[in-house]
């Protein structure tokens, strides 16, 4: 089914690494970090038709519990948060969790909150300010997902919604691109973030794929192949990237198969 190999963004990262001297940010940290590894689990689960649905993945309700917290941390304790320079921390957790569960007003929100923080300090590239800089893009990226037609979708795709869909994925990728500029080119968030980006491309191969049925005309087949065939020589691209910053062979070897490249 076309729909099993899609992707959504989701980023497991470890947040809060430096000064933690609250213990609720520190132990909704770990909430997400556990909610993360549940979800990419369950979406495993889902591309090998394991589950019939990733709507009813158990990580979704702890993403919105880390929220609900952090949220009442930041009415309870503000001061104390900005006093101890967290604000931009808890912003930045605020923003991945909302993500997570799906609540895009939420994630783009404290995304736009923890990247004004950060932008008041001197610093220039950080994990941070890669992640809130490439929100925008990741949120694009997860509605991409959603937007792709289920499998007993009837008719084609007509060239206007389409390219509606293929701007969404272009302007997704180049808000990735411009949080991928806020770190260096090792730096272990970039593989997230190259994988966020075959993620878009992995999406919109399965949408081209509704934009011609056993009725097209040639010229459409034609357009239709030109257009995978320019997405997959994109996707090499991301591949060779991602596998030159550590990537694991595994880890290639799945984006492979899942854009169906060598």
């Amino acid at each position: 089914m076309t729909k099993k190999l899609a992707f959504l963004c989701l980023v497991a990262v470890v947040l809060l690494t430096s000064c933690e001297p609250m213990k609720t940010v520190s132990s909704n940290q770990q909430s997400y970090e556990a909610a993360a590894k549940a979800a990419i689990q369950c979406k495993l689960d889902f591309y090998n038709e394991k589950v019939t649905s990733i709507d009813n993945c158990p990580s979704k309700n702890a993403f919105q519990e880390v929220v609900a917290n952090m949220e009442k941390l930041l009415n309870e304790q503000q001061e104390e948060l900005i006093k101890n320079d967290l604000l931009p921390d808890v912003y930045t957790l605020l923003a991945l969790s909302a993500l997570g569960a799906d609540n895009f007003e939420k994630a783009e929100l404290y995304g736009s909150k923890a990247l004004a923080e950060l932008q008041k300090s001197n610093i220039t590239q950080s994990r941070d300010l890669a992640l809130t800089t490439a929100m925008p893009g990741l949120i694009k990226a997860n509605q991409l997902f959603y937007k792709i037609p289920n499998d007993d979708f009837q008719g084609v795709l007509n060239d206007s919604i389409f390219g509606g869909l293929e701007d969404l994925a272009n302007s997704a990728v180049a808000d990735i691109e411009d949080g991928q500029k806020k770190v260096n080119a090792t730096h272990e968030v970039q593989q997230y973030l190259v994988s966020s980006k075959l993620a878009v491309l992995k999406n919109i191969l399965d949408i081209n794929t509704f934009t011609v049925d056993k009725d097209s005309p040639q010229s459409d087949v034609d357009e239709k192949e030109a257009r995978e065939a320019e997405l997959l020589a994109k996707a090499k691209v991301y591949i060779d990237a991602l596998q030159s910053i550590g990537a694991s062979s595994e880890v290639v070897m799945d984006w492979k198969m899942a854009i169906g490249v060598d």
